[in-house]
């Protein structure tokens, strides 16, 4: 088998398990029975979880089996926070210089994460007009990223973001940090690719 056609085998893996969890979603999302009528939510919900996705596959570089973390965080949040209706200026983010590079795996398990964890805060700074930050910082093997604001009380996400955000955070290996910051909540996960390139600093 040639390469390309390793690569190409490779995408349409990779697309199959991203549409299995659009499917299981919508099932999940079936099965929970909410409070009141929520079809809009329910619907920007998956389009958060969609547009996630096609932002990790749009940005892989299969050769390498790739994507650069700096790259993926910010057109995740770029696509949330259009989503949200959250103006740019009340969405800080914060990205270290060197760009770490995720594997495809790792970049559509953090997507997801992302695309449950940043919405409630985006609603948030809507709401208060109070910035949400998001900082990403490499540390030795591994990635950490947090999110959050100056919020008056704790973050207190609904029951499926907050199932969907552990699993998310199972799938990448990773761990929830407890930094004490009321509005703020830190992850970190391992990084497989160590590689790391210098890349300029760009805006939201």
């Amino acid at each position: 088998m040639s390469q390309s056609e390793s690569l190409v085998r490779a995408l349409h893996h990779r697309t199959r398990n991203s549409f299995q969890i659009i499917s299981s979603l919508v099932s999940l999302l079936r099965r929970t029975p909410p409070a009141i009528p929520r079809t809009r939510d329910d619907l920007r919900f998956l389009e958060e979880h969609i547009n996630a996705l096609a932002s990790a596959h749009r940005l892989a570089d299969l050769p390498r089996d790739t994507v650069f973390a700096n790259d993926l965080i910010r057109a995740v949040v770029q696509s949330l926070r259009q989503i949200a209706g959250t103006e740019s200026n009340l969405v800080v983010l914060s990205l270290d210089e060197a760009g770490q590079r995720l594997g495809l795996d790792q970049a559509i398990g953090l997507a997801l994460y992302l695309a449950v964890a940043l919405p409630p805060c985006l609603d948030l700074a809507v709401s208060m007009g109070v910035p949400v930050r998001i900082v990403a910082l490499p540390e030795a093997r591994s990635l950490s990223v947090s999110v959050g604001g100056d919020w008056p009380a704790p973050m207190q996400p609904d029951g499926l973001r907050r199932r969907l955000s552990d699993a998310y955070i199972r799938r990448l290996n990773g761990v929830l940090l407890d930094d004490g910051i009321p509005g703020t909540f830190r992850i970190r996960i391992p990084v497989d690719r160590a590689e790391t390139v210098a890349e300029p600093p760009r805006g939201l």
